[in-house]
């Protein structure tokens, strides 16, 4: 990934469920140094850490928690002459944090640490903060530097405000509007920095559009071309599906070619589940020179279905960004949909390379079981507890017909690179890692190659799978590692969060909510201390670790992983990794409890929603049996903001930062304490229905 303009002191720091990955401006290679203090871009998904040199963070250690719940840690409270942190709409994109910025808006200048937030009312945020300790306690003020609005009166005036109904009543997913839900993604590597980002508009004809966005970070200032709109993305979708049912739910995702533009790539999944929709991913280039924005090539969009049907095939990933290798390459991972292996991708991870002509998928992978994953209509038979890669007969487990739904695409995709491991289960080739809502994590082995030729690396269908379907072989070989590593066969299959045992009931059925709902984290550590441990997060149930054996290079599935002490209900975590970078016994591993996020029923318009809980962990596991042993809990009415689907704190500068709603806001009527929502229908409405959101931040409480 070539750097230009560089930025000698900038730095920019964000976790979407993995480690934070700094990089030099001049390699694409992972420097050490702490993330604040050098220059390194944002990332997603561990790309590319080659070398294992993760963001180090100093301040924030294990030495804070001398004792469970020790009270040298907690929310800031704002200082006087500070603002609370509140802005004009919920928070779902995670925040992104940046070093070293030498800032020229009205609120702020000079140089800044500053944290970028994004709202569903569609608005940008910049913050920055005053912040010292003492021997007995802290100041702490948050200075607004910038906010931006994206709404335009009498073009496209409000976020979304139709919410898609099933069975009658309105779907309570993402409530009560639908403005900027993605994590936007930043280039630091020109100046001043450009951030982009994906609105939800609608008109007062109720026409619904999505639109991309470019912002100078320094300004708050939308960038245009003369009076050139922003991007209208409504030629990604084909004429079977309609914007209306469609969510820009996953990380925008950035490569930087060094030649003057950046690719910036958007994907879709669905809204609520309302048919006919599909999965997209689109490739939009930005010129600085000229500042617009263009399609990669002719073939600028990935559809998962581009055939005849049109099936449910989304790419939504819990909110986690597409992967990118060093080479520019994409990785996603496709929700439920059909498949052929030709022009459908349903249930299957795919790399896309960005070639002169456009996007072309060059390989995938999909499990032998995808039709049982894919929303059943019949009973099937799937594996309770998956061990040693296998499945024995006692655990073998029955859906019923109408509880599948238990696609592929609910996790995100982590490209991994562990340290100081011979041989490598994928030989020359690289691996990543991948779950879904059946609770199984697969390692897939993928090929460098970035020429946009097909590849048969990943294994295509049935190149391994976890396949417990047929009764008359119950112990059938989940895994068929190839003699020839990487080549045409994955590298492991284990037991993720919440397999069919977490999720049976007293019946035996599987529940409708269950297995991994979010990006695995992985940590490489270094040469010398390769800690190479994978993090899974997953519904009602504990964050799972598993460690690479530095003998075979494969995960240990053996006995029971290490846990944490405490099981995450809908809907999961998905787990944060901080580390100084040296030694292992300063990490620290960030987990969100959102389950009492708000919804919206119609025997309950004003459903409250309840506080997310910050949770922090050793992520080394000790005791007999080994857990991963809880430092901190964040309890209490006052102690976070309202709780969102899918949010993921980021640890940066000694801080952590969280996003959510104002304190017991409800997507329903005003009522209750702190409930900052107005009163709207919520199913084809031109009238705006807007949350308050909050930001809060986390740290030291005293010296």
């Amino acid at each position: 990934m070539p750097m230009r303009f560089p930025m000698s002191n900038m730095a920019v720091c964000l976790l979407v469920g993995i480690v934070v990955v700094c990089f030099g401006i001049a390699s694409a290679q992972a420097q050490s140094g702490a993330c604040s203090n050098g220059p390194c871009v944002a990332t997603y998904h561990n790309d590319p850490m080659r070398d294992g040199v993760n963001s180090q963070e100093t301040t924030l250690t294990q030495s804070l928690f001398p004792s469970q719940n020790g009270a040298n840690f907690g929310l800031l409270k704002p200082s006087a002459g500070g603002v609370s942190g509140a802005v004009d709409g919920l928070i779902y994109a995670q925040p992104l944090y940046l070093s070293g910025v030498n800032m020229a808006s009205a609120g702020c200048s000079g140089t800044q640490n500053i944290v970028l937030v994004a709202t569903m009312n569609n608005s940008l945020y910049a913050f920055t903060w005053t912040y010292s300790t003492t021997a007995t306690g802290y100041s702490f003020t948050l200075i607004q530097c910038w906010m931006l609005n994206l709404n335009r009166p009498g073009e496209f005036a409000t976020p979304f405000t139709v919410i898609g109904v099933q069975n009658g009543t309105p779907c309570n997913n993402t409530v009560p509007q639908i403005g900027i839900l993605s994590t936007p993604v930043i280039d630091t590597t020109v100046t001043p920095p450009v951030m982009f980002a994906v609105t939800a508009d609608q008109t007062a004809s109720l026409t619904y559009t999505y639109r991309l966005h470019a912002i100078n970070v320094i300004s708050g200032a939308e960038i245009l071309n003369g009076t050139s709109a922003p991007y209208d993305l409504s030629g990604v979708f084909n004429s079977k599906t309609n914007a209306k049912y469609q969510l820009q739910r996953p990380g925008l995702a950035l490569f930087d070619s060094g030649l003057g533009t950046a690719n910036v790539y958007v994907s879709f999944g669905s809204a609520c589940d309302v048919q006919p929709y599909s999965g997209y991913l689109a490739g939009l280039t930005y010129n600085y020179s000229s500042q617009s924005f263009s399609p990669v090539g002719a073939n600028w969009v990935f559809d998962t279905e581009s055939g005849s049907v049109h099936n449910d095939g989304g790419i939504w990933m819990a909110g986690a960004a597409p992967a990118v290798d060093g080479a520019g390459n994409l990785y996603v991972a496709v929700g439920n949909g059909s498949w052929n292996g030709t022009t459908e991708f349903g249930e299957s991870a795919v790399k896309l390379a960005t070639t002169s002509s456009g996007l072309a998928t060059v390989d995938y992978y999909t499990p032998n079981d995808y039709t049982d994953l894919n929303k059943q209509n019949s009973a099937t038979t799937v594996c309770s507890t998956y061990a040693a890669n296998a499945c024995p007969s006692t655990n073998m487990l029955t859906l019923p017909a109408g509880t599948g739904d238990l696609d592929f695409g609910s996790g995100g995709v982590t490209l991994i690179f562990p340290a100081g491991i011979t041989p490598a289960p994928c030989g020359v080739n690289s691996e990543l890692v991948t779950g879904g809502k059946e609770g199984v994590t697969y390692g897939v082995c993928y090929s460098n190659q970035s020429d946009g030729a097909l590849e048969t690396v990943m294994g295509g269908l049935d190149g391994c799978g976890y396949d417990c379907a047929s009764p008359s072989n119950p112990t059938i070989t989940a895994c068929t590692e190839s003699a020839t590593p990487g080549n045409g066969a994955i590298a492991q299959c284990l037991q993720g969060a919440n397999a069919g045992e977490d999720q049976k009931s007293g019946s035996d059925n599987i529940f409708k909510v269950s297995g991994i709902r979010g990006a695995e984290t992985f940590w490489a550590g270094t040469l010398a201390s390769p800690e190479n441990y994978l993090y899974v997060g997953g519904v009602s149930a504990p964050i799972e670790a598993y460690q690479i054996n530095s003998a075979t290079g494969l995960f240990n599935v053996a006995g029971t992983p290490e846990t944490t002490p405490k099981s995450f209900p809908y809907p999961s975590t998905v787990p944060s990794l901080s580390w100084d970078g040296s030694d292992p016994d300063t990490a620290l591993l960030w987990a969100i409890n959102a389950s009492g996020y708000g919804q919206w029923t119609p025997e309950n318009k004003a459903n409250a929603a309840t506080p997310a809980t910050l949770y922090v962990y050793n992520p080394i596991p000790s005791g007999n049996p080994p857990i991963l042993k809880e430092l901190w809990e964040g309890y209490g009415s006052n102690n976070g903001p309202g709780a969102v689907k899918f949010t993921v704190p980021t640890v940066a500068g000694g801080l952590v930062f969280v996003g959510g709603g104002t304190p017991g806001y409800a997507p329903g009527p005003p009522g209750g304490t702190g409930v900052n929502c107005t009163a709207a229908a919520l199913v084809n409405s031109t009238t705006p229905t807007v949350c308050g959101g909050q930001l809060s931040v986390y740290g030291k409480l005293h010296s």
